[in-house]
Parts: C-alpha cells; sequence; structure tokens
C-alpha cells in the first residue's frame, strides 16, 4: 500500500506453521540472536490440546514433529504464543490444521477460518489479519475458502508454493 523498502536487499520471510514448541524454544531464539523476525503461524485448537493429547493431535491432523521433550507437550503454549507476538509475527493457520478443500462443508471453513481468528484475537488481545493455508497441494487452496478469508476480515494471506512477493503481488496470494 504505497510503503517502500529502503535496504539495499531484498526482505526475507522466515515462517514457522504448526504452533510446534520447538519453533518457540529453538527457532526463536536463534532468530532474535542474529537480528531476523520470525513469521510464526498457529493452528489453535493444537494450542489448546492437552499436553497428553498433542501427539494424537499431531498426527491426525498431519502436524510433523520429531521432538522429544521428557513433559510430552510438542505444541506451544498460549503464554509462549504471546511472548512470540511480542518480538515477531504470529497468524493464523486454521484452528486444526485443516486442508481447505472445496468439499469442505460451510460450517467446517467458519470453524476454520473465522472461529480460529476469534481465538488468536482473545488469547493475544489484538486483531488477527494474517492467515496461512494449510497445505501446499493446489485443491487446498479453494475459491470457497478464500472467500470466507476475505469476509473475515485477514489482510494478508499466505500460501506455500515459492514465489517472490512484489509490489504487484495481490496480498491474499502471498506465496513464500
Amino acid at each position: 500500500e504505497g510503503k517502500k523498502w529502503h535496504k539495499k536487499k531484498p526482505g526475507l520471510i522466515i515462517s514457522f506453521d504448526d504452533g510446534l514448541r520447538n519453533n518457540f524454544d529453538v527457532a526463536a531464539p536463534l532468530l532474535e540472536k542474529f537480528g531476523f523476525t520470525g513469521w510464526f503461524f498457529i493452528p489453535t485448537d493444537f494450542i489448546n490440546s492437552s499436553s497428553t493429547t498433542q501427539h494424537t493431535f499431531a498426527s491426525t491432523h498431519s502436524i510433523h514433529s520429531k521432538s522429544q521433550y521428557k513433559d510430552g507437550r510438542i505444541a506451544m503454549s498460549w503464554e509462549e504464543v504471546k511472548i512470540l507476538d511480542k518480538l515477531h509475527v504470529v497468524g493464523c493457520h486454521t484452528k486444526t490444521h485443516h486442508r481447505l478443500h472445496s468439499s469442505t462443508s460451510n460450517s467446517q471453513m467458519k470453524k476454520e477460518i473465522i472461529e480460529s481468528k476469534d481465538d488468536l484475537e482473545k488469547q493475544l488481545g489484538h486483531s488477527m489479519d494474517i492467515f496461512c493455508w494449510v497445505g501446499g497441494e493446489e485443491s487446498s487452496y479453494s475459491s470457497q475458502a478464500g472467500r470466507y478469508i476475505r469476509q473475515a476480515g485477514y489482510k494478508y494471506s499466505f500460501m506455500t508454493n515459492c514465489s517472490p512477493i512484489t509490489k504487484n503481488t495481490n496480498q491474499m496470494q502471498l506465496q513464500r
């Protein structure tokens, strides 16, 4: 929106999906050490799940983690998400890490896109305008979901295919 980049090198987005605890414990400190800002995309029901159910949640919702913590918790806590939100960028990554195919029902679309936004806004105490789709398959990017994302008031929508972001890039189809 008319903003200019005043640096010699192009910008860089270092992003992390899925709300994994090791993103907080390992990646965030490294980013901070070297002066980078991370972008963390959070599936809210994964954060809401108890440490005793997180491995099951992850395996049944295509969240992959090889982390082994003695307490069994592999997802970030809301307190950790709040800390990240102060130094980094936090965005929505659906409620249950659901791919938004055209066969997804309207009620599921609302849950994944709108309710997850509400969850983040309630927990973080500010509006949420960044959404990140789950999956990189073309079938995961349904036009129906795109309408819900726009109607929910998201300003930016990230996808998982590779393409540079330029001043002419559609803010609702940002590739990374």
